[in-house]
Formats: C-alpha cells, structure tokens, sequence
C-alpha cells in the first residue's frame, strides 16, 4: 500500500484529512472511484481511505450511512488550493452540512 496522501500538496492532504475526519465522526462509509475503477468500497478505515486518496488528478466519493443508505457524493480534484479541493458535492441537507463543516474549518 502507499503512504497516504503522498502525491498531493501539504495543504490538500491537510484539508483531505480533516474531510475524512469528519465524515467518519458522522459514522458514514466511504467508496472511491479514482475515475478507472472503484478501489475502495464501503470502508470506514481512515487509513485504507487516505492510503486511496489522491492517486489521480480527481476522485469521486460515495458516501453511506450504518445502515448502506446513500448519503450523498463529493467529488475531489486535487491539484487545487485546499479550500478549492471539494469541487463538487450532493446537494442535500447531510452533504450540505458536511461541506460547510469542512469549508469553515480549511477556508479559515
């Protein structure tokens, strides 16, 4: 496996860490695509989630509830300024609050 976050800048891989942070304190899964192929699927482990980050120019985030709910998606696109990293999300209200959370704590 690869160091975590290895291909990114110091402040993207700052900024990714406290997205996965938080969307693992709200109890969701994360699945990656890295736009070839799916290599993560329904995982909660931070590292396994880090270790996939990043490994292309962009990723897509699917993310699930306990209970395999879809909660929503974020689309990732590395190479952008921290704030900027979060490039696209779900508009729903749990997505909506995720983001804000996360804006307020990358764009401060």
């Amino acid at each position: 496996m690869t160091k975590a976050l290895e291909n990114v800048s110091l402040e993207e891989a700052a900024a990714a860490r406290k997205l996965v942070s938080l969307i693992l304190a709200r109890g969701w899964t994360v699945s990656l695509y890295d736009g070839e192929e799916w290599t993560l699927k329904a995982s909660n482990n931070r590292r396994a989630i880090l270790s996939a980050l990043g490994t292309t120019w962009a990723d897509e985030l699917l993310l699930r509830d306990a209970d395999g709910a879809k909660v929503g998606g974020l689309f990732l696109v590395w190479g952008n300024s921290a704030p900027e990293l979060v490039a696209d999300y779900y508009d729903n209200e749990a997505i909506n609050s995720l983001w804000n959370e996360w804006h307020a704590m990358v764009d401060a």
